[in-house]
C-alpha cells in the first residue's frame, strides 16, 4: 500500500510541476509577443508551441527580436541588405531551438546567458572592409541557438564528391 501511495504522490507532483513550468513558459512567450514591434516592416518573430521557417527576402536589415517558446524556428537572413555597420539581434529561447542563417559579410558578437542549453557559431569569419557587426543578445534556457552562413552550390557538390569517394561500396569508374 505504501508503494502505491508513493507512486501516486510522485505522479501527482510530476504532473503539477510540469504543468506549472509549462504555464510559466507560455506566460513568458506571451509577454515576449506583446513586446514585439508590430509595425508592418518589422522583422521580429515569435513562436509559441510550434515551428516556423521564416525566409527574409531582399529587404533592408534592421534590429530585431526573435522568441521561441516550446518550439523551433529557422530564420534565413542571407538576402537582407545592410545599410548600417552594426545591428542588434535580441533572442530568447525557452525549451526550443533557433537556426539563424546570416550573410557571409556579417560578423557575430554574442553576449549570452545560457542555462541547460548552448550556442553554436558555424559562420565563416572573413576579415576586411564591408563587414557588418551583428550584436546578439541571447537568453537561452533548455534549448539551443545555431548560427550559420548560406551553403553555396559548390560546397554542396564538394560534399557529395567526398561522400562518394569515401563510400567503400561506390562503383569504380
Amino acid at each position: 500500500m505504501k508503494f502505491k501511495d508513493l507512486l501516486l504522490g510522485t505522479a501527482a507532483f510530476t504532473f503539477a510541476a510540469s504543468t506549472a513550468f509549462f504555464a510559466c513558459v507560455l506566460k513568458k512567450g506571451h509577454d515576449f509577443e506583446e513586446s514585439m514591434d508590430k509595425t508592418g516592416n518589422a522583422l521580429d518573430q515569435c513562436v509559441i508551441c510550434g515551428g516556423k521557417n521564416k525566409i527574409v527576402g531582399d529587404v533592408p536589415m534592421q534590429d530585431m527580436k526573435i522568441g521561441v517558446f516550446c518550439g523551433g524556428m529557422s530564420v534565413d537572413l542571407s538576402q537582407v541588405k545592410a545599410d548600417k555597420k552594426q545591428y542588434d539581434l535580441d533572442i530568447e529561447v525557452r525549451n526550443g531551438g533557433v537556426n539563424v542563417i546570416i550573410p557571409e559579410n556579417f560578423k557575430l558578437n554574442v553576449t549570452d546567458r545560457c542555462r541547460m542549453g548552448g550556442i553554436c557559431d558555424d559562420t565563416r569569419h572573413p576579415e576586411g572592409d564591408g563587414m557588418v557587426v551583428l550584436t546578439v543578445y541571447a537568453d537561452v534556457c533548455g534549448g539551443g541557438l545555431h548560427f550559420e552562413n548560406p551553403i553555396s552550390v559548390s560546397e554542396t557538390i564538394e560534399a557529395d564528391d567526398e561522400r562518394l569517394t569515401a563510400c567503400p561500396c561506390a562503383p569504380l569508374a
